[in-house]
């Protein structure tokens, strides 16, 4: 029974640090997309006031 327990609670251990990698590759792909969307904005905006 502990050794059930205790490999239950290695498994949401990895779950979690799992997750929380996923989490951050996600914020650097929202990161890099805001970026581009600025950079979108920026020249649409150039381009109306010409």
């Amino acid at each position: 029974m502990i050794k059930q327990i205790q490999d239950d609670a290695k498994a949401t251990v990895q779950s979690i640090e799992g997750g929380s990698k996923e989490i951050s590759e996600g914020r650097l792909v929202i990161d890099k997309a805001l970026k581009a969307l600025n950079e979108i904005a920026t020249k649409v905006k150039k381009y109306l006031l010409m």
